[in-house]
């Protein structure tokens, strides 16, 4: 099912995303605006696809679900860097002396 999700985002990628992109290579800010927007439009995918693969399901049920999985998604990335951070600090921390010291 992951990989119809990847194949319905890579089609949406190919005819609305990337031509936008071949568009605006000169002009970096809004290059970079549309970029970022594919990546904030992959949930919204997920539900339409989700929605059309279980015609059964509520979509608010969808919805909660997808909703869920970003909750945990974010999470995980929290717990990634608070963990990457304390190890940085143990195993280097002559990179954190002058750290909270004024000039």
């Amino acid at each position: 099912m992951n990989a119809y999700i990847q194949c319905c985002y890579i089609i949406i990628s190919i005819f609305a995303v990337y031509p936008l992109l071949f568009l605006l290579k000169d002009d970096i800010s809004n290059f970079m605006f549309v970029s970022g927007f594919s990546l904030v439009a992959f949930p919204f995918i997920m539900v339409w696809f989700y929605h059309g693969f279980y015609p059964d399901k509520k979509m608010e049920a969808i919805i909660g679900k997808m909703l869920l999985f970003l909750l945990f998604g974010l999470l995980a990335y929290v717990v990634f860097i608070v963990v990457f951070a304390v190890c940085l600090v143990i195993s280097h921390p002559e990179m954190f002396k002058g750290v909270g010291r004024g000039k």
